[in-house]
């Protein structure tokens, strides 16, 4: 690769890589048997864009340039793909674990334009996705409900979602409630608990209950949006609160909340291997309960991930993943932010109406 900036050069060898090795870490580029592979390519730099020229290794196909973000960074670029999609990154000495490889986003984060760049090992490409992280916060955006639904009850509760990106993947932080606890002993649940007068609003609510129960401090964690709520015992309103964390956080649990930690991949709360589903009636209302099993490939621990909780996370992958699951959702998919708003209002006008 060369670079030209401000007539200075810079010219390094990015060979080609064959394979990955153990500690990569590309499971998603490797679940469908292709390959990570190298692109080549020349820069010139212009201002804050490159204009780029790439070739796929191994078939002497030369692409038009195209505009890439850079942010002054020198990088031996590469794509990972797999079943219908990629991500781009760079590799950077590691220690004694050799190289690792880190999405393009990471890098990017402040530059000042984004454009697309094709994948080159014949996968489907993603216009304008050059960033796995920019694409799910407009997503997300999208569905931000805010403090929207918040003076229709008035006990309220928030929790977060704590959403981690690594490998091309997402995943999704759950915990394991203490048996020592009087409500809910032993469930899984996201980290969060009642709003105190203290809490200037439900995302203040769950970044203080995140830190209490597994160590996540408030500037661990960027909050995108609050999601449309849910109604817990007929009279408490949840507030799922969306944030991403870094793929590096270890968890500190509260032992005396909080008896395990652990992540499950998003696109399980679409396409699960184990999964049942029961209804539940609220006067003219039927609402879908989901339950999910989901054995950790960590430790061989099954977990049950059901209620709420398990809405919220079909939610968020519906959200996010932009595909259909392989079972019965109460929304309506072709219009998901109306159709959740709309289930929401339903299921509260069918509580209240009994109270």
């Amino acid at each position: 690769m060369t670079k030209s900036v401000s007539g200075k050069k810079y010219g390094y060898n990015v060979p080609e890589q064959q394979a990955c090795s153990a500690h990569d870490r590309c499971r998603s580029a490797h679940a469908c048997g292709v390959p990570r592979r190298k692109l080549s390519l020349q820069t010139n730099f212009t201002g804050g864009n490159v204009q780029s020229t790439s070739s796929s290794p191994g078939t002497g196909q030369v692409n038009p340039p195209r505009p890439v973000a850079c942010g002054g960074q020198q990088l031996g670029l590469e794509v990972a793909a797999g079943a219908g999609h990629w991500s781009l990154g760079y590799r950077q000495a590691d220690g004694a674990k050799g190289h690792r490889f880190f999405l393009l986003e990471s890098v990017l984060s402040t530059c000042r334009s984004r454009s697309v760049l094709s994948p080159w090992v014949g996968t489907q490409s993603h216009p304008g996705r050059i960033s796995l992280l920019d694409d799910a916060k407009a997503r997300l955006k999208k569905h931000d409900v805010g403090t929207k639904f918040s003076h229709l009850l008035s006990k309220r509760c928030a929790v977060l979602l704590p959403l981690m990106a690594k490998e091309g993947k997402f995943y999704l932080l759950f915990t394991l409630r203490s048996e020592k606890l009087r409500i809910s002993p032993g469930e899984v649940c996201f980290p969060g608990g009642k709003c105190e007068p203290t809490d200037v609003d439900e995302v203040a609510t769950a970044l203080r209950e995140a830190q209490e129960e597994i160590g996540l401090l408030p500037h661990q964690v960027e909050t995108v949006c609050c999601l449309v709520p849910h109604i817990f015992d007929k009279v408490i309103l949840i507030t799922p609160v969306v944030g991403f964390i870094d793929q590096d956080f270890e968890a500190r649990p509260n032992s005396d909340e909080v008896k395990d930690v652990f992540l499950v991949p998003l696109d399980y709360f679409l396409h699960p291997k184990v999964y049942h589903q029961n209804y539940l009636t609220y006067s003219d209302f039927r609402l879908v309960f989901h339950c999910f099993e989901y054995t950790s490939p960590a430790n061989g621990v099954t977990y049950q991930i059901k209620g709420m909780t398990a809405k919220f996370a079909v939610l968020l992958a519906l959200i996010l993943l932009d595909e259909r699951p392989t079972f019965e959702v109460e929304y309506n998919l072709d219009d998901l932010i109306s159709s959740s708003e709309e289930s929401f209002l339903q299921l509260l006008k069918s509580v209240t109406s009994k109270l």
